[in-house]
């Protein structure tokens, strides 16, 4: 990578002078205590030098009557998807699609949607993916920064029209049945696509290159304007090894429920590309039916599932479940919005009560490092913690201010450093002068990924999020760390779910404000619950985590990723108060409590 002189430097404990005398083992860039979860590096399988399109066709060309796809009732062996790959493929290159183009897609996880993928890869473009439900300026954005040779759209198809309307897109196929000719002729339906390569004679598969970019997501705007993330072919199948390195089976004859959208990092790589590399099915279901999961896991038996922490509430609340056998499972990865302590254990019950014990555990990544870096179920598993980092993948705390490396096992808290092979090529256009504010560099001039997030690491390598990034704040002077209030809130009976904001205010520098999660008939008893959650933060917190206000509510607003929406959150100002109940404190008995008068 060019100009590492311009990056942000960590000093490890592995070259600093700072720590002699100090004991090696104490420091994780040294003693890398998670390595005792895996087996000998001897024994690890080497990520391929390929296309991802390639590495899928290698591992599975000899087993053409498995099943890579099941949707609905239907099921589609390796070699149908090898052969609808290439009339894809062939179409594509009709339409002139070739080495670094742009094919975009607002889709989301069907075969149409998986072969198309590996169908830009089989050409030598690159894929980019929006969410379909993205507003009219948010498609128009992506649409602007990707530069698409093509578009293909389904599920939104009216919407995506519009936003492509005016050349943002030099072709537009459609998949949805609200296609309308009249409306938009400048776009072909999918079926004249597949026809338009009918005759066409078969393309040149594209070779592997270090720099080229696979896929283009976009990060979560929960906390910001989302990003173009560059994903080389290498990463995921970095990826795809590391899963199997760090013991999780991943085999022929098993299945993965698929239940993330396809146009987030973890839907492209961990739950589709991982398991099709390996030859396991993939289980094809409907992303945004959150409240069918449990149906999804009992009606198709899978032994792997990826799945955020909405799907494990509704699967706990699910009657279906109440008495269900889900010893079927083997992996239950879930994680990714600063789960509460409280839930997490719940989680780990409910399996552990349904014949499934040590299936579950936390995971924890990021659309820059190809979305997963940790895991933990097993012996790897702690509750409230997000696991040990994938084989090959190396973690440290450090200083929030020196960036110098910082003890483990010692409950040292600070920011977490990561190193990992699935690392992005970098943010894609304008967005790319934001990669200083992500890669660091070690005195080896090895490259690092600052996560942002306050985290420590306990002596066997395990990692705890203390705060996620971007989200402490300062009231009166003292920093505020929004999970850990979460994680006490969250033992109270009636708490659903909560999330703590810092507001901005002229005396106070942030306001913390409480969003509680409850149901609709405790709205009317809020200041009996204000006053219990007072306690009971009292009780488990230093003084000065003290509440400005509650702002109580039926439902929390969540982005398409499944994570609650900390930017609209925060943008809700408490003289705001729209249908919502708060419970407002005094400003003077908070100064009098922290002696700041």
């Amino acid at each position: 990578m060019d100009g590492l002189g311009k990056l942000r430097r960590i000093h490890l404990a592995r070259y600093s002078k700072r720590h002699a005398g100090d004991d090696e083992g104490s420091f994780a860039s040294i003693a890398k205590p998670y390595e005792q979860f895996y087996e000998e590096k001897v024994a690890w399988v080497g990520a391929p030098c390929k296309t991802i399109y390639q590495a899928v066709f290698d591992n599975n060309k000899d087993f053409l009557e498995g099943t890579a796809l099941i949707y609905g009732d239907a099921s589609v062996s390796f070699g149908a998807f090898f052969a609808q790959i290439d009339r894809i493929a062939r179409s594509l290159c009709v339409l002139g699609v070739g080495r670094d183009d742009v094919v975009s897609a607002a889709m989301v996880s069907t075969p149409e949607a998986v072969c198309l993928l590996y169908a830009t890869s089989k050409v030598g473009a690159t894929f980019a993916c929006m969410d379909p439900r993205d507003s009219i300026n948010e498609l128009k954005a992506k649409l602007e920064q990707a530069a698409p040779k093509c578009l293909f759209v389904s599920t939104g198809f009216e919407k995506v029209a519009e936003a492509a309307c005016g050349g943002l897109a030099e072709v537009v196929v459609s998949l949805s049945p609200d296609y309308s000719p009249d409306r938009f002729n400048a776009v072909i339906t999918y079926d004249d696509f597949l026809r338009s390569g009918e005759d066409a004679g078969e393309c040149e598969v594209a070779s592997w290159r270090a720099d080229h970019v696979a896929a283009i997501v976009y990060t979560g705007a929960s906390t910001g304007a989302a990003k173009g993330v560059k994903l080389s072919d290498f990463s995921f199948n970095a990826m795809a090894v590391a899963w199997v390195n760090s013991g999780y089976a991943f085999a022929r004859g098993k299945r993965l429920l698929d239940v993330l959208p396809l146009f987030i990092a973890y839907g492209v790589c961990n739950a589709i590309h991982v398991p099709l590399m390996w030859g396991e099915t993939i289980v094809l279901v409907n992303p945004f039916r959150m409240d069918c999961f449990a149906d999804f896991l009992l009606d198709f038996k899978p032994q792997h599932v990826y799945a955020g922490p909405p799907h494990m509430r509704f699967l706990r609340q699910s009657k279906r479940a109440e008495d269900a056998d889900f010893s079927f499972l083997e992996l239950v990865a879930s994680g990714g919005a600063g789960m509460p302590v409280v839930e997490d254990l719940a989680n780990y019950q409910f399996f552990a009560q349904h014949g499934a014990e040590g299936v579950y555990g936390q995971g924890y990544g990021m659309s820059e490092i190809n979305a997963a870096f940790c895991y933990g179920n097993g012996r790897k598993n702690r509750v409230g913690f997000i696991g040990v980092p994938l084989a090959d993948n190396d973690a440290v705390i450090v200083d929030e201010e020196s960036f110098y490396e910082l003890p483990f096992g010692q409950e040292a808290q600070g920011l977490l450093m990561v190193r990992t092979p699935t690392v992005m090529l970098g943010y894609h256009g304008a967005a790319a002068a934001r990669n200083e504010e992500v890669f660091v560099v070690d005195d080896a001039n090895e490259i690092w990924v600052s996560t942002g997030d306050v985290c420590t690491m306990d002596l066997e390598g395990r990692i705890k999020i203390i705060d996620r990034a971007g989200r402490g704040f300062n009231m009166f002077g003292m920093n505020m760390y929004p999970s850990v209030i979460e994680d006490v809130i969250g033992t109270h009976p009636l708490v659903r779910e909560s999330v703590v904001v810092g507001l901005p205010h002229e005396r106070m520098g942030s306001a913390s404000v409480a969003n509680i999660v409850v149901e609709a008939d405790q709205l009317s008893c809020v200041d009996r619950l204000a006053d219990e959650l007072d306690a009971l933060i009292a009780n488990e917190l230093p003084s000065y985590t003290k509440i400005y206000a509650y702002r109580f509510r039926v439902e929390m607003p969540y982005t398409s990723r499944g994570k609650p929406n900390y930017q609209l959150i925060q943008s809700q100002g408490v003289d705001d108060l729209g249908e919502e109940v708060l419970v407002v404190r005094e400003i003077a008995d908070i100064e009098a409590v922290l002696g700041v008068r």
